[in-house]
């Protein structure tokens, strides 16, 4: 099996539980996938929630580039996303919504 990916800050902000009071650039970069190949990733946002989502391609082209899209459908921007890491689907469970 293929190792997850996660980003650079991850196991420095996994643990974060407490909202942050400055804003954040985005500087996690963007996981190795592309659109259809089905990957989730767990992201933590600046103000220490967590949730399952997938790279939003949809916006790819827009003057906002890139985005994140929950599983339930919510666009979450690059900008409140503090790290991220791959969620093993190959299970037979997966993370639910937060």
């Amino acid at each position: 099996m293929p190792e997850l990916q996660k980003s650079p800050n991850w196991d420095n902000r996994k643990n974060i539980a407490w909202p942050f009071r400055k804003g954040f650039p985005f500087n996690e970069g963007w996981p190795r996938c592309g659109p259809g190949d089905g990957k989730v990733f767990e992201l933590i946002t600046c103000g220490g929630q967590r949730h399952d989502a997938r790279v939003d391609f949809e916006t790819q082209y827009r003057a906002e580039g890139l985005n994140w899209r929950t599983l339930s459908g919510e666009l979450i921007y690059k900008h409140v996303v503090i790290a991220w890491q791959e969620v093993d689907t190959s299970g037979e469970t997966q993370h639910a919504e937060r």
